[in-house]
């Protein structure tokens, strides 16, 4: 990737963020703990606990 596509999709993500006024860094209720869940919550975690599935059943490895 290119530095002004890279520069161009970071720009896109954080004017996405700052303009989304339901974006959980916005949020006042949640505490700096919860925040640094959020953070380190990929993809493959949200799939496991919503369907069981575990990193045993992919079969791209």
């Amino acid at each position: 990737m290119g530095s002004l596509l890279a520069t161009m999709l970071d720009q896109q993500f954080t004017d996405l963020m700052e303009g989304d006024r339901y974006f959980f860094f916005w949020d006042q209720n949640l505490n700096p703990s919860e925040v640094d869940m959020i953070m380190n919550t990929r993809l493959s975690d949200i799939i496991s606990r919503n369907t069981g599935l575990t990193s045993s059943c992919r079969t791209d490895e």
